[in-house]
């Protein structure tokens, strides 16, 4: 989540969150690779109150169900504010920032949601 970007001219400096469940270097280098001239000025990590829902090894299994592309786009999509409410993003945006059309992110996000909601609820159905 982006907290400040701060441009004089030659030289612009951003301060962002990042959750733990992203890799810094890996998001520097798709910095990179996307054309910015990037460079790790500082780094802090703050611990939160909060406990994490589910343990590592279950959050990593439920998105080992996800392709590469699929775990990005929705990644993407909820630091992005999409799953929000009201959403701080519309799909239209965050497909852009992600370079693709927007029937693609939805296309996306919409069987990541079914593989996460299956892994959870077994495939059941409990229409009546």
């Amino acid at each position: 989540m982006l907290r400040s970007l701060i441009g004089d001219g030659d030289e612009t400096r951003a301060i962002a969150a990042v959750p733990e469940t992203v890799e810094v270097r890996e998001l520097l280098e798709e910095l990179d690779r996307r054309g910015f001239a990037v460079s790790l000025v500082a780094r802090r990590e703050r611990t939160t109150d909060t406990e994490p829902t589910i343990d590592v090894a279950t959050r990593n299994g439920l998105l080992e169900e996800l392709t590469e592309r699929q775990r990005e786009v929705v990644r993407t999509a909820y630091h992005g504010g999409f799953f929000e409410w009201p959403r701080r993003a519309t799909g239209e945006s965050i497909a852009e920032t992600l370079g693709i059309s927007s029937p693609a992110f939805h296309k996306h996000v919409r069987a990541a949601e079914n593989k996460l909601f299956t892994a959870l609820f077994g495939g059941t159905s409990d229409r009546g």
